[in-house]
């Protein structure tokens, strides 16, 4: 939880429960999304925790006062757990913000599948604001406010925040790489019309008898290869996310999706000990005609980030094989 439920710990021990409660505002900020925090300008969440831990103190010294009334210290505890939250909502907008800002910022096609696709991002990014504006006003709106109250707005914040608002962006920080990955793939390109080149003069020339370089050269471009595919397909995938899912066309896309995803879930997930049972696990999908249903957004969107990652670790994998090549190259040439 957010804050400590026992409000008579809270004033016996000031000090320590300051840095407490300052550590669970950067767990609750950085936790689920720290992706996302690297989007967010880090001296404005530094100057926001500073902020917060100098006001917090100021509260402390307060309650730790003697002759100060007990009401008046659980108005206190009240002002303080306000107070976290409120700024624990500052950062977050923060991070809103600037995910909004990428977007504007990315490289999209010029056309109106991908303005679909922005305009979605916009929209998750907008409720968002208008949950953490929701909040906000309910704090500052409602006087007679409880611990119970804040207790429960805490709760609720922190499981929309993992399960809802954390997940989105990070599926928007995911096909915004897409796009980097894109630049990186033309640096590759160039890179393997380079070594190609050399190649071709080696052989031409018969500088060398020994097939290793061709070989190296042709697993390194199937890399590449590899790579704009996985790529390509990740893109492909996000704009039938944001198309019209009663068009006839994305819906047998995403038909065809799911059979792709639970041939991928079957081969990522390990095979069990089926020694016990009559039916033995073999790791493979099953039959895609009896089982095979439309694909749910997380099954989507963790694929999507399988793509991404994958054709990523293809990039690194040639470049590896690109230097190891280099050496030899300079050999000859």
């Amino acid at each position: 939880m957010l804050f400590l439920s026992n409000k008579n710990h809270i004033a016996g021990t000031g000090q320590k429960n300051s840095r407490i409660l300052l550590a669970a505002l950067a767990l609750v900020v950085c936790a689920a999304g720290r992706q996302t925090i690297a989007y967010a300008d880090t001296g404005t969440i530094q100057n926001q925790l500073s902020q917060t831990q100098q006001e917090v103190n100021k509260l402390f010294q307060l309650m730790d006062q003697s002759g100060i009334p007990d009401t008046q210290k659980q108005q206190l505890e009240i002002d303080i757990k306000k107070k976290i939250i409120t700024d624990v909502i500052a950062v977050s907008e923060a991070q809103v913000d600037a995910v909004r800002e990428e977007i504007q910022q990315a490289p999209f096609p010029k056309t109106a599948d991908w303005q679909k696709v922005a305009d979605g991002f916009n929209a998750i990014l907008d409720a968002d604001e208008h949950y953490y504006q929701t909040i906000t006003d309910t704090l500052s709106t409602n006087p007679g406010i409880t611990n119970d109250d804040i207790r429960s707005i805490a709760s609720a914040m922190e499981e929309r925040k993992t399960n809802i608002i954390d997940p989105d962006i990070k599926h928007i920080e995911t096909v915004l790489a897409t796009f980097n990955v894109k630049s990186i793939l033309d640096i590759a390109d160039a890179r393997e019309t380079k070594v190609g080149t050399d190649v071709d003069k080696i052989y031409s020339k018969n500088l060398t008898q020994n097939q290793s370089l061709k070989t190296a050269y042709q697993q390194a471009s199937s890399l590449i290869a590899d790579a704009h595919r996985a790529n390509e397909e990740a893109q492909s995938i996000t704009l039938n996310m944001y198309a019209d899912q009663n068009d006839s066309s994305t819906q047998d896309f995403m038909k065809n999706l799911g059979k792709e995803i639970a041939q991928w879930e079957a081969s990522s997930t390990p095979a069990t000990d089926t020694s016990a049972t009559s039916t033995p696990n073999t790791g493979t999908a099953p039959d895609a005609s009896t089982t095979i249903q439309m694909p749910t957004t997380p099954q989507i969107r963790a694929y999507v980030e399988s793509l991404v990652v994958q054709s990523l670790s293809d990039i690194q994998s040639a470049y590896a094989i690109f230097m190891q090549m280099s050496q030899n190259v300079k050999k000859y040439l």
